[in-house]
């Protein structure tokens, strides 16, 4: 075993630039496997954790502008009633549309109202949104939290 590895080192040292030429080229393929895996890993990371993950869908709008396409990560508000009307087979059909609030008021009893300003991160959707999507509640109840 000992002399196989003496061969197999002295014929590496002869030929350095092959060698080299192999070493450099084994390193590169490794690292694009690695790069393609985490880029992967990351693609398919979405969604994970959600129960029937493989039904549920996002469905976008398309835009041609300048000869260049681009996607909305939505529709109008009523697509969603259409669809919900049209199509059979949909379990749940959930709007989840963007907002922008210049201030939030929450009304809390025997309280003053917390107010937030700019809010800019807050969507508007209907309690099939909680069918879907199971959440444990730290404080009420998905049917009267919207």
């Amino acid at each position: 075993m000992k002399q196989y590895l003496i061969t197999a080192f002295r014929h590496l040292w002869k030929s350095k630039l092959f060698t080299a030429l192999n070493i450099f080229g084994l390193a590169i393929s490794i690292s694009a496997c690695w790069v393609i895996f985490r880029i992967v890993d990351y693609e398919f990371s979405y969604d994970r954790g959600l129960p029937n993950q493989k039904k549920i869908y996002r469905v976008v709008t398309g835009f041609i502008f300048d000869e260049k396409e681009s996607y909305n990560g939505g529709v109008s508000a009523p697509i969603y009633q259409g669809v919900r009307e049209q199509i059979d087979g949909l379990d749940y059909v959930v709007p989840v549309l963007g907002k922008y609030m210049a201030a939030v008021e929450i009304n809390q009893p025997n309280q003053k109202p917390a107010v937030f300003e700019d809010q800019q991160n807050i969507v508007a959707t209907d309690i099939s949104y909680f069918n879907m999507l199971h959440y444990q509640w730290l404080a009420g109840n998905r049917s009267i939290a919207l």
